[in-house]
């Protein structure tokens, strides 16, 4: 009835950033938390978990950047940051390897459209298999992610 024609119209956005200087586990496709809430009209994430549940089935705009603080990047040094949908990646957003022995602040993100059914569990996921767990940044503007269902 209306309820079902309100909500395959009405507007499903969120946005989320993170200023805790979040360590991130190395070699593992660790969740991104983004504990600050810009706007989260469905209430749809969860800012202990780092899950965002979809509230309504559509296809999804789904942006997120981080910010290493420091890293070591070499040659061996691989970096990614991935969209994962109930516990399997949906999407790669990026993807580097290392090509020198230097360590920096080293910024990444993207985004993607994913075609998502009402109780999927999405999660951003960075990996880095550097020599140790490392640290994002402590300003919001480096570590974001947004997810917008397309009308």
């Amino acid at each position: 009835g209306n309820d079902q024609t309100m909500l395959q119209t009405e507007l499903v956005a969120a946005r989320y950033s993170s200023n805790s200087g979040q360590t991130l586990t190395r070699a593992t496709n660790a969740i991104v938390v983004f504990e600050d809430i810009d706007y989260d009209n469905f209430n749809a994430y969860n800012s202990s978990t780092g899950e965002y549940t979809i509230p309504v089935s559509g296809k999804y705009d789904i942006d997120a950047q981080i910010k290493w603080a420091s890293i070591a990047l070499t040659t061996s040094v691989t970096i990614t940051l991935e969209i994962f949908v109930n516990g399997v990646v949906g999407s790669v957003i990026f993807h580097a390897s290392g090509d020198a022995s230097l360590t920096r602040a080293y910024g990444n993100g993207g985004s993607d459209t994913l075609d998502l059914v009402k109780g999927d569990v999405v999660t951003i996921r960075a990996y880095q298999d550097s020599a140790s767990d490392d640290q994002l940044t402590t300003i919001n503007t480096d570590n974001h992610f947004s997810i917008v269902r397309q009308k």
